[in-house]
């Protein structure tokens, strides 16, 4: 049986055990890896199936654990250091990636966790955080039936006391607002954000995703916008649009996706801002996606689905927007109405606002400023807390609590 080939490497409690898969997955090992998942939460109507099965980045030095009951897995995760990050970003810490637990086997969750623990400080790191579906942070709250945004977690809320309890602190809060869009967005308030650009001799626009260095330049701004935040491990570190085929894939996918991109350019025509966003593609991963078929003729015809479906969702959210330092704090909130305007004119009803730290008190003033201005009702307050476990005992930081307590 293809669990009797990881026997190796055991940390056993009676009939439960934490087992090293090493530093990669043969073919048996992600069909475990997958199946575990889908065994679990397939069924949860929230629940997003995790897209990265194995995989690993630049730079990233893993190791795969699986939690069995006898010869059965129920829980997973990985321990990994991305080398270039510590290099370029100056924090020395590891992460713990893709874990899953039966909720029949949450008391064991502490062996698994430790287990990870273990392997990153053998690495050499002083810490780790928690990272789920490539986030650095864990969902708090359940979603009621409903789907975060692509780019947030969908886990079960309750993975953050078993963390906690293994000496995890919340190191940040982070927020998703989620809200309804106001049916229309009158003409003169975007031709005032638009004369406001043009008064400073700046344009904005659609960007050309034909050419290479313009879409090159939109990803740098996207780091140099998301740089500061906690955990991020940018894209920028391996190969993007360097390639031909890179940038061609970039392209199509975008434009299959309904990815929309808007940049502002100055007097040089150098990108200084941008604004994407998307349609949430997990209401239709939902349906079309979860619990992939052995056949590739029904994949095939799951994945066309997918792609009609996205055109159907009217919920979009927020990819990346923001300015260049050198641009903020100088009236460019004007721009807010331009960007809704282009996501109503789009037909979306809904806005996910994509994550938020909730320290970032400029972008959340903007939230407050969008629902006063076009009377809309109070949003979703969805939260998200990122996890952080040092090796040497004082923290690098006050630990936060959620609000109210």
């Amino acid at each position: 049986m293809a669990d009797q080939q990881l026997q190796q490497d055991c940390s056993h409690a009676g009939a439960i055990s934490v087992k090293s898969l090493g530093s990669s997955l043969n073919r048996t090992q992600v069909s475990i890896w997958k199946s575990l998942e889908k065994r679990l939460f397939a069924k949860e109507p929230y629940y997003i199936l995790t897209s990265r099965v194995g995989e690993q980045g630049e730079g990233e030095d893993t190791e795969f654990f699986l939690l069995y009951d006898g010869d059965l897995p129920v829980g997973r995760a990985t321990a990994s250091v991305n080398r270039a990050w510590t290099e370029k970003k100056g924090y020395n810490l590891g992460f713990i990636n893709d874990f899953i637990i039966s909720p029949d086997h949450k008391e064991f969750a502490g062996l698994l966790i430790n287990r990870c623990l273990d392997a990153l400080r053998a690495k050499g790191v002083e810490g780790a955080i928690v990272r789920y579906q490539s986030f650095p942070a864990l969902a708090a709250q359940d979603l009621n039936g409903d789907v975060p945004p692509l780019c947030l977690p969908g886990n079960p809320p309750w993975y953050i006391d078993l963390f906690e309890k293994e000496g995890f602190i919340k190191y940040k809060e982070w927020a998703n607002y989620r809200m309804k869009l106001p049916r229309r967005i009158p003409k003169e308030v975007v031709d005032r954000g638009k004369r406001s650009v043009q008064n400073r001799e700046m344009e904005i626009g659609k960007i050309n995703l034909r050419n290479r260095r313009e879409v090159d330049e939109y990803h740098d701004l996207m780091d140099i916008i998301l740089w500061n935040h906690f955990g991020y491990t940018p894209a920028r570190f391996v190969e993007r649009e360097d390639r031909r085929v890179k940038h061609i894939a970039f392209a199509l996918l975008a434009k299959l996706l309904k990815y929309r991109i808007y940049v502002l350019r100055d007097t040089s025509g150098r990108i200084v801002g941008c604004a994407s966003f998307a349609p949430n593609a997990n209401i239709a991963a939902r349906r079309f996606l979860n619990g992939a078929s052995r056949f590739l003729p029904i994949n095939i015809l799951k994945l066309v689905g997918f792609l009609i479906s996205m055109r159907r969702v009217r919920r979009a959210e927020i990819a990346v927007i923001g300015l260049v330092p050198e641009m903020r704090g100088k009236g460019f909130v004007r721009l807010t109405d331009a960007v809704l305007w282009a996501i109503v004119d789009a037909g979306y009803k809904e806005l996910d606002s994509g994550p938020i730290r909730m320290e970032n008190s400029p972008v959340i003033k903007m939230v407050g400023y969008v629902q006063k201005k076009y009377g809309l009702s109070p949003p979703q307050h969805m939260k998200y807390y990122t996890l952080v476990y040092w090796f040497k005992d004082a923290p690098k930081s006050t630990p936060i609590s959620p609000p109210g307590m």
